[in-house]
């Protein structure tokens, strides 16, 4: 995928808010996919301006290196890749875990898209966490629903909620869910951005079934060395569970409040079976499980500091 108007946005505010990106790794060679008008716009909002990077810098698609070098204003961009066909700095499998000598030395460690075509993620999410200073950030844009086939895996919100908290060392910054119209995020110029709350917060799932591709930003600081994933990640609606002294009905996880979630698990189970299953259906595919659901998801306010 690599860099296109969104994470180039969200960098951008990034570096606007003080992030430090003197040193960064890029999780494989970064190819650009952007226009002028999105770069004014761009650099508009972090009150940048086009003559400060220079000209002939904006093809339609290359390799984002120099743009990223001169917005961010890096003074070592290191490239990792498991192959040399696109002149990655660094040639390294992220199935396996990378070399001592960079851990602890990157201000940030941007994933692109590259995380969902590793398919040791545990091991390539670990080595990202390591090779971060203290206070350096991670950024991913990677996919969640509707792109089967893409890569090895589709993620989770809850997912990076739960690799990316004190435990581990980390704070989870920003968490948002970019909906758009056509597979690849870098062809569409309409999207839709949602903030995600964390699971664990809300004490139930947060579901989504959609027709459109949907990618997930995240932006998470480190704020001290620990060994990542010591303690394994669980979900968190099984935690409570497994804690609990008594069953709780499946039903916990809807989202109208828990008054209005029992009385349709209870009008579900006073109805005949077809027609309970069917109500309960219905709630799930127009409500639960939908962006229309405000227990889970919002609207993103690129205004509002999150």
């Amino acid at each position: 995928m690599g860099i296109e108007a969104f994470i180039l946005g969200r960098l951008c505010d990034a570096w606007r808010g003080g992030a430090c990106f003197a040193r960064t790794a890029t999780l494989g060679r970064q190819n650009l996919s952007l226009c002028e008008r999105e770069l004014e716009s761009i650099l508009a909002n972090v009150g940048r301006s086009r003559a400060e990077l220079g000209e002939g810098m904006l093809p339609w698609t290359g390799i984002a290196d120099d743009l990223l070098t001169r917005l961010l204003e890096i003074e070592e961009l290191l490239s990792i890749d498991a192959s040399g066909y696109e002149g990655a700095s660094l040639v390294h499998d992220l199935n396996q875990p990378v070399p001592e000598s960079l851990w602890g030395q990157f201000d940030a460690v941007i994933d692109g898209g590259t995380l969902e075509h590793v398919f040791n993620f545990p091991t390539a999410i670990v080595s990202c966490m390591r090779m971060l200073k203290i206070g350096g950030r991670f950024y991913s844009l990677t996919p969640a629903n509707n792109h089967c086939g893409h890569g090895f895996y589709q993620f989770s919100p809850e997912l990076f909620f739960r690799l990316f908290h004190g435990a581990n060392g980390f704070d989870l910054e920003t968490l948002l869910l970019v909906e758009h119209p056509y597979p690849g995020i870098e062809l569409s110029t309409r999207r839709g951005v949602w903030t995600v709350k964390d699971p664990a917060v809300a004490q139930s799932r947060g579901g989504l079934v959609n027709r459109h591709p949907v990618y997930l930003f995240v932006q998470a600081v480190k704020r001290q060395n620990v060994e990542p994933l010591a303690l394994v990640p669980q979900q968190s609606d099984y935690k409570v569970a497994w804690n609990a002294s008594t069953h709780v009905p499946s039903s916990e996880d809807v989202s109208l409040g828990e008054s209005v979630a029992r009385r349709l698990w209870q009008l579900h189970a006073a109805l005949p079976p077809a027609l309970g299953r069917t109500l309960l259906g219905l709630y799930q595919r127009f409500y639960r499980d939908t962006l229309r659901n405000r227990k889970h998801y919002r609207r993103w306010n690129p205004h509002e500091v999150s």
